[in-house]
């Protein structure tokens, strides 16, 4: 910040002038001339400040527990690529390498929440588009049902762009957290 900053004009000297001296403690005037810094200036770096922003979430491995070893973060890439293939990629990671690695456990209940969560999603996405398709069809004849057939296809295309973000997060040894996903195992 130079000395001639318009924006921040000098209302007094720059220093503290000699005087009495402030007893310690309590709040103390600011001498004359005292110019707060600009608000770029006065940011704080993420995470300090006053209060705190309450306990992590002891869900998520994330904010708790050892750093995952290689191997934990190719079983966990591995369980989130596998949920491509249905929901036995998954099911299978978490009994078998649900018990040895917390870090695995989180990561496949995750990904078989997710992988749930998508069924539900696309069985309610299929009953919508049949009664559109049946509207549509009829108004279109025919055009409507072609229509309704290709975007059947976005649930499969939501569930395999997830999976492979969260397997690409897994391998780089972080927890992804699925969107449009109903957590009813917990990990």
């Amino acid at each position: 910040m130079a000395d001639n900053d318009p924006d921040f004009p000098v209302t007094g000297p720059p220093w503290n002038p000699p005087g009495p001296a402030v007893p310690p403690g309590g709040y103390q005037v600011p001498p004359p001339g005292y110019r707060m810094p600009p608000p770029q200036l006065q940011r704080q770096a993420p995470g300090t400040g006053y209060g705190h922003g309450g306990p992590a979430d002891p869900s998520d491995p994330a904010y708790s527990g050892p750093a995952p070893t290689r191997q934990e973060i190719s079983d966990s890439a591995l369980t989130h690529f596998l949920g491509l293939l249905g929901i036995l990629g998954p099911i299978l990671m978490y009994a078998l390498k649900g018990s040895t690695s917390r870090w695995v456990k989180a990561n496949a209940s995750e990904s078989l929440n997710f992988h749930i969560s998508m069924i539900f999603w696309s069985l309610g996405w299929v009953m919508v588009s049949m009664l559109a398709a049946c509207g549509l069809g009829a108004i279109t004849h025919g055009f409507g049902f072609l229509l309704i057939f290709v975007l059947m296809f976005v649930p499969l295309l939501v569930s395999v762009t997830f999976s492979v973000l969260a397997g690409i997060a897994a391998n780089k040894g972080e927890f992804y957290r699925y969107p449009l996903t109903i957590r009813m195992i917990k990990g």
